[in-house]
């Protein structure tokens, strides 16, 4: 820890404080500029990710630029399609200097047609229940969708980027294809399809965490957990880098 007798300490403590009151400004215009959600419109659900973080950062590639998706969303989204944005419940708790977020940010997803932005405390599932679209760079809400036959746009890469009901999207015209499929086609995941994706999962998936927040959710132990995912890591180096 830096003593407060050093060189630069207070200026840094200054600086820092300064941070977090203008985060706490930028927060407060995000929620004055929400407002409850008109669940009986049709409506493009965009959770945003929190950030920094691995779902955006690497996983996004391009679209750690969350505002890039919106921009393109909204240019493609038929008439009177909305775009309801929320923000993630803990962007402020988890980085309260406002890190990855800025006034400029909000402004500028404000200003994108039909663009409205849903309160933080406002259920995400109900959201998805309702959303006739879920778009998302990585993100669950996408996942827990499919089970309510919701289709979504994934932008990055993750496990349910080829499930049933997911388009996944890297171009312009991709989203252009996933658009004309839903909207045009009606083009829902089957239930019965998801389950089937899940069993394939569970087959070549990997038994194990590497997030504490998930051990509740596993029969295993810290010492079952470390061999599964030690031995999984290994063997994927080993065939990408084989020894000699």
């Amino acid at each position: 820890m830096l003593s407060p007798f050093k060189k630069g300490f207070w200026r840094k403590r200054i600086r820092h404080m300064a941070r977090i009151r203008h985060a706490k400004k930028m927060f407060r215009f995000y929620e004055k500029n929400a407002r409850e959600p008109d669940l009986t419109k049709k409506y493009i659900y965009f959770p945003l990710h929190m950030q920094p973080e691995c779902n955006t950062c690497p996983l996004g590639g391009a679209y750690v630029n969350q505002e890039l998706m919106i921009q393109m969303l909204s240019t493609l989204a038929p008439e009177g399609v909305l775009i309801y944005v929320k923000e993630h419940p803990f962007q402020e708790y988890h980085h309260r200097d406002g890190m990855c977020r800025s006034m400029e940010f909000y402004r500028d997803l404000l200003v994108i047609k039909n663009v409205q932005f849903v309160p933080r405390k406002f259920s995400s599932y109900v959201l998805i229940e309702h959303a006739a679209l879920i778009a998302t760079v990585t993100g669950t809400a996408a996942f827990e969708g499919l089970f309510r036959g919701i289709p979504a746009i994934m932008y990055g890469y993750r496990f349910h980027r080829e499930a049933p009901g997911v388009f996944p999207v890297r171009t312009l015209e991709d989203c252009k294809k996933a658009f004309h499929a839903i909207f045009n086609e009606d083009a829902l995941p089957e239930l019965s399809d998801v389950r089937l994706f899940l069993k394939a999962v569970a087959d070549v998936g990997v038994h194990g965490y590497s997030n504490p927040t998930y051990r509740p959710a596993t029969e295993m132990n810290d010492g079952e957990n470390s061999k599964s995912v030690g031995t999984a890591l290994n063997k994927k180096l080993r065939d990408v880098l084989p020894l000699s």
